[in-house]
């Protein structure tokens, strides 16, 4: 598997007559949601889709809250919010 990305030119903000570098940007292929995300965890395990959906909903509902309250959000490999 392979990531796609493009270059693409930013300036700097602090110095904007300085020439523009490239950096990288991952280009998206796709969308999985909720749902397709639970449908994916029960095919790999004996959890149901709908308790699998469930469980989903609550981790988003936990990071909003606990964001909302000036928390990070540590998800592992995942990274931080």
């Amino acid at each position: 598997m392979a990531i796609k990305f493009k270059a693409q030119p930013r300036k700097n903000p602090q110095d904007i007559t300085l020439p523009e570098k490239y950096y990288a940007a991952a280009i998206a292929d796709g969308e999985v949601d909720l749902d397709i995300l639970a449908e994916q965890i029960a095919y790999e395990c004996t959890v149901t889709e709908s308790d699998c959906y469930a469980v989903l909903l609550s981790l988003e509902r936990n990071i909003i809250n606990s964001l909302n309250q000036g928390r990070i959000v540590k998800l592992g490999r995942l990274g931080n919010f």
